[in-house]
């Protein structure tokens, strides 16, 4: 059957269509539809068939994270020599978030699948000398797990660690945590063993050096959108100017279908980001054109969105909500998170 814009739209809205399910109106066809209306038209329909091959493999749904937890339930890989029941009864696991809500719900969903596999739940777990296991859904920077493992080593960690950070995404720009959490270990007389775990196929690729085989959003070239040369000037005053990366190679991942795919969606992303910033007055300059970055450049460019929210190192066009136009994955703010955790916290 030949692709239409009509069974695309249906499409991609299947794909996503557990998108923060409850709290927010249903990504149906119609929205969609009315997010697109942001770029030209040339653009929209060639953007939407990019969406839907790249969305099918970088959105976790809710049953793709159970699946995800139940096979880590499952393994054996965490501690080659014991068997999985015995190792998850010792384990202690981290709820030490501060900003989000991402791992106090991923708890509650691991609670689920231990009681299942197992036959004991989180509150059942733990133990002195056991594994101390960080959870989230997606390690980018790693700016917040360095930072909810260095408040723990400087307060309530024991003096030896041996910590698993596990994710079903994970990206290698996110090495430079370790030096920081061994620092800030030593610096508090503690010691510290440090693995970091994720799905074999979702190990991203977003280091500087390796740019031209990146698994991220690194536009080839800047378009000549006024916005777009705008920000260029704003980097090179700030003596960070754009680097881009050399075309002709797709990345490891797999993610797209080819470089004209993906340099499709980097040139969509980073032309309409660059207007957002000049349009929203009310963002962040951190927040980059192609996603959250705490560098002067055009921005992270991660594609993985889960059912619980969109990072904000997506490019600023997924989740920024417009005045004319909705947001595709509109994000639930840390802001919003706190007043439900104070919330829940006082009905306890």
């Amino acid at each position: 059957m030949a692709k239409t814009r009509i069974s695309q739209l249906k499409a991609l809205a299947d794909i996503i269509s557990d998108y923060r399910a409850g709290s927010i109106p249903p990504r149906d066809s119609n929205l969609i539809n009315d997010w697109l209306g942001q770029f030209p038209a040339v653009e929209q329909e060639p953007l939407l068939d990019a969406l839907v091959h790249v969305l099918q493999k970088t959105y976790i749904s809710k049953t793709d994270f159970k699946t995800f937890l139940e096979a880590l339930a499952s393994t054996d890989k965490l501690s080659p020599g014991s068997d999985p029941k015995t190792y998850w009864k010792s384990v202690n696991l981290l709820n030490i978030q501060k900003g989000g809500r991402s791992q106090r719900e991923i708890l509650s969903t691991f609670d689920e699948v231990l009681k299942t596999t197992h036959g004991f739940g989180t509150q059942e777990t733990g133990s002195v000398g056991g594994h101390y296991v960080y959870l989230d859904d997606c390690v980018g920077t790693g700016s917040r797990v360095r930072a909810d493992v260095c408040t723990w080593l400087e307060s309530d960690a024991p003096k030896s660690i041996e910590l698993h950070i596990i994710t079903p995404v994970l990206y290698v720009g996110s090495y430079w945590i370790d030096q920081k959490i061994q620092e800030t270990a030593t610096a508090h007389g503690k010691t510290i063993t440090l693995h970091k775990w994720r799905l074999d196929q979702f190990q991203m690729e977003n280091r500087l050096a390796r740019r031209n085989t990146s698994d991220v959003l690194w536009p080839t070239e800047l378009p000549t959108d006024p916005a777009v040369q705008a920000y260029a000037v704003q980097l090179q005053n700030s003596g960070h100017p754009a680097i881009l990366r050399d075309p002709g190679n797709v990345g490891a991942s797999g993610i797209f279908q080819d470089d004209a795919q993906k340099m499709l969606l980097e040139q969509a992303f980073l032309r309409r980001g660059c207007q957002i910033r000049q349009e929203c007055s009310n963002l962040p300059d951190k927040a980059r054109p192609l996603g959250y970055h705490n560098l002067d450049c055009l921005g992270f460019g991660s594609m993985f969105v889960t059912y619980r929210n969109c990072p904000n190192n997506c490019p600023l066009a997924l989740w920024v909500q417009q005045a004319e136009y909705p947001a595709l994955f509109p994000r639930k703010t840390n802001t919003q998170t706190a007043i439900q955790n104070l919330v829940a916290e006082l009905n306890q």
